[in-house]
Order: C-alpha cells, then sequence, then structure tokens
C-alpha cells in the first residue's frame, strides 16, 4: 500500500484518540496506528519518529492544511485537541474541491431517474442540493439567499468514524454506555452491525455479547468506545430494510405489526400525503373535512409521541388498545393544565 494512504490511515488514527480525549501517550499512538493497518501490511512497525512527524504534519502542513490544534498535557502525560470541538473530519472544503464534488453532483443528478437508484433517491438527492448550496455560498458569500436549519450538534457524532472502522473491518468494541435513570456508564461489548440517523441524532444497532440478543445505542449516551479486537466477531445477517420494515423510528422489533388506522382534519391530512408517516400508508378515504390513512406497524414509542404531538388534528379509529392509550395521555395532559 503507497505510503500516502498509509499517513492517511493514521491521520485518521491519530484524530480519533485525539477526539476522544484520551490523553494518548505516543507510545499509545504508535500501538493504535499499527493495530488499525490494513492486514497486508500487518508485519510492519511504526516508529515513534513516524507518529511524531505526523503530529508535525498536522499541525503544521501547508499541503494537508489541518492546523489541527494538538498540544501535550504535562498533567495527563499525553496529547489532545486544545480545542475539544476541533477534529480534521470537520475541516472545511476549498475551491477546488468544491468543484470536484459539484462535478460528482452532475453525474449523481444525470442517474436519478434510474430504477436502481430508487431506494437512495433521497440521498443522492440530498447530496446534490447540499453540494450545490455549498458552491453558490462559496461564490456568492455577500449574499444571504438562503436560511439552513439550525439544528444543535449532537453528542456522539465523535464516534462516527471509530464505529464505522469497526463496522467495516469487524471489530468488537466495549461501549461505555450511560442511560438516563443511571448513574454511572455501564460497558457493554457489542457486535456494530449498523448506524442509523433518526431526528437529528445517531444510533447503533448490533449484537450484545452478553444478552445475545441485537440492541440499541444512542450514541449521544455513550462516553468511550475501544476496540476489542481480540475478541471473535459474531458475523450475524442483519437486514436493516427488514429490521426496519415495520417500525416508525428507531426502536424496532416490538411486539407483532398490527394495522392502524389514523383519521385527520382535512389541514393535517395534506402534510400526511406529503410526508408518509411510513411505507406501508395507504389512504382508505379523503373527503373535503378529512383523510383516513392505514398502517401496518409496530406500535412503539415514536409513533404514540408523533400521534400525541398532533393533538386535536388527528384520531385513532384502531387499534382500540392505542386508542385507549392516546386518550389516557391526552386526561393526563389535561389534568396538568388543570393542576398548574
Amino acid at each position: 500500500m503507497p505510503s500516502n494512504k498509509l499517513a492517511a490511515i493514521r491521520y485518521r488514527v491519530i484524530d480519533r484518540q485525539l477526539v476522544q480525549r484520551k490523553f494518548p501517550s505516543l507510545r499509545e499512538l504508535v500501538s493504535a496506528c499499527e493495530k488499525a493497518l490494513p492486514s497486508e501490511t500487518k508485519r510492519k512497525t511504526i516508529g515513534m519518529r513516524t507518529i511524531c512527524k505526523d503530529i508535525d504534519d498536522m499541525r503544521h502542513s501547508g499541503q494537508l492544511g489541518f492546523n489541527a490544534p494538538i498540544v501535550y498535557d504535562r498533567d495527563q502525560r499525553g496529547y489532545v485537541y486544545e480545542d475539544p470541538h476541533y477534529s480534521i473530519t470537520n475541516f472545511p472544503l476549498n475551491q477546488e474541491e468544491m468543484k470536484s464534488l459539484s462535478f460528482v453532483a452532475n453525474l449523481l443528478d444525470q442517474y436519478r431517474d434510474i430504477e436502481l437508484f430508487d431506494t437512495y433517491i433521497g440521498a443522492v438527492e440530498k447530496v446534490v442540493n447540499a453540494i450545490r448550496v455549498g458552491h453558490l455560498r462559496l461564490n456568492y458569500p455577500k449574499y444571504d439567499f438562503i436560511g439552513f436549519e439550525k439544528v444543535p450538534k449532537g453528542g456522539g457524532s465523535e464516534f462516527l468514524n471509530p464505529l464505522i472502522e469497526a463496522i467495516i473491518h469487524k471489530w468488537v468494541v466495549e461501549i461505555h454506555y450511560q442511560r438516563f435513570a443511571r448513574g454511572k456508564p455501564i460497558p457493554h461489548l457489542v457486535h456494530p452491525y449498523y448506524l442509523k440517523e433518526y431526528r437529528n441524532r445517531w444510533y447503533l444497532i448490533g449484537w450484545h455479547d452478553e444478552y445475545e440478543d441485537l440492541r440499541t445505542y444512542a450514541l449521544d449516551r455513550v462516553k468511550s468506545i475501544e476496540e476489542r479486537t481480540e475478541k471473535r466477531y459474531i458475523e450475524g445477517y442483519f437486514d436493516p430494510v427488514e429490521y426496519f420494515k415495520n417500525s416508525v423510528g428507531i426502536i424496532a422489533r416490538m411486539g407483532d405489526p398490527v394495522t392502524v388506522r389514523l383519521r385527520f382534519t382535512k389541514a393535517q391530512g395534506d402534510y400526511i400525503l406529503t410526508q408518509p408517516i411510513h411505507e406501508s400508508q395507504v389512504v382508505e378515504k379523503e373527503t373535503k373535512d378529512y383523510l383516513t390513512i392505514r398502517l401496518t406497524v409496530c406500535i412503539a414509542y415514536e409513533l404514540i409521541t408523533s400521534i400525541v404531538g398532533w393533538g386535536d388534528q388527528v384520531k385513532v379509529l384502531a387499534p382500540k388498545s392505542l386508542k385507549d392509550e392516546i386518550k389516557e395521555m391526552h386526561r393526563k395532559a389535561l389534568k396538568l393544565y388543570e393542576k398548574w
């Protein structure tokens, strides 16, 4: 493998260690980089001088352009980013890179109507639109012509890169996970399979080593991740399409799927038609006053909170158990208003 590609791997490994703020020593950085080497280069050893040069290049190399704020913390006896929000993955694109991406966007746009891309058309449109808007803003910086939704950066995004590498290389990871109701993080040995974004939060789906079952972990509740390459990876068959087929949101397999019938006011129904709740959504009846739809889904937290959020714009027709649950939640909400 060319030395520049190996250097790129080392930069990512160093970045990951510093982002997690583990204050790694030089020896620990050498060890982490050696573990990340591709199998065909495992025999090669990495010297401390190489890592020192990598750190210096990340700090000062004009060709790389990272300008990484790497400092040595004497109290912790290790390296860290002086800016806790810095990562080389956050580095902005220059004019030439944006031109290259614009070319790729045009290529993607040409294939949007091909049947093969039907499943990914939403992702393709996001990429194409983001690149084109970025190109316009780069060329016309003085014009304030578009507003983006300002979503607070969710915690846990710093774990995306190490988890992607763990999924690709089939590594077991130890996740230190802190639930809202727990006082301290609990370690979990997980065989990572899939990453999914939902409502601006990232989640990991993986096989739990002890529970012997698929579990979902919100990355904003993960405190640290460690590779456990000595553990044998369980390569269970995981099909995300099948797994999430009957789910609304991130929680899947909450009982068997049932038929849910909802009646919306005309105003809210227009939105539901343009932005379906689930791929199984079918219109049963549409009049000038209301819209009735049918879904085949598992009843889980996300569906219930969505229905409650629509307030007086929706009525649950079936199943009766869901209808009664929503009515009870509205009764409790009314009591809060009467009390407070």
